[in-house]
């Protein structure tokens, strides 16, 4: 059973943003497979899905990320043992912080915006179901059609709230239920 921590500080930012961050960040794990298990010392809020891996969730409360916010973040990636870690930062993210970031290999480590989190994207009038296919769904779906599939970027929102990896294959459902396919690049 996957495990997730998200770590709670005390923070400097609006309420009414926090909480629609957190409202938000609840949908996103839900939408990941994640389901609220229980809440530990009142630091950590735990979920879980049916994978034996981690994610934490850390928000950071100051107005900048720096270095030595991720390496507060790191340290306790390494003692508690996660390979994946979410951070939710409120504004500015220094140029040295990004490059240690980029070059980190041992975790996953996504970057959202406070503001990224004040809303639900799947919620939107014009959003489409999006499915990650299964290895042998993908298989036949890349024998049938070669390298001829459109892609969409690791960089996209939606790649980026499912946490779609590259060559991922995905299915779009569109309203009029026309069936698209892309692979993450």
């Amino acid at each position: 059973m996957m495990q997730i921590c998200i770590v709670y500080k005390s923070f400097k930012m609006n309420n009414s943003m926090w909480e629609k961050a957190q409202e938000n960040l609840q949908l996103m794990m839900l939408n990941r497979g994640y389901v609220f298990l229980r809440k530990k010392d009142d630091a950590y809020l735990i979920y879980a899905n049916t994978d034996n891996q981690k994610i934490i969730v850390w928000c950071f409360e100051f107005d900048k990320l720096n270095i030595d916010g991720i390496k507060e973040f790191i340290n306790l990636m390494e003692k508690e043992k996660y390979k994946h870690g979410i951070i939710i930062y409120q504004n500015i993210m220094t140029s040295s912080t990004k490059k240690v970031l980029d070059n980190l290999y041992k975790f996953h480590i996504e970057l959202f915006l406070l503001k990224e989190l004040q809303y639900d994207l799947t919620k939107f009038k014009y959003f489409c179901v999006h499915e990650k296919m299964s290895y042998t769904e993908a298989k036949v779906i890349r024998e049938k059609y070669g390298n001829t599939l459109p892609f969409m970027l690791k960089t996209d929102a939606v790649a980026r709230y499912y946490f779609y990896q590259r060559n991922d294959l995905i299915k779009i459902i569109r309203r009029n239920g026309t069936i698209i396919f892309r692979i993450v690049k």
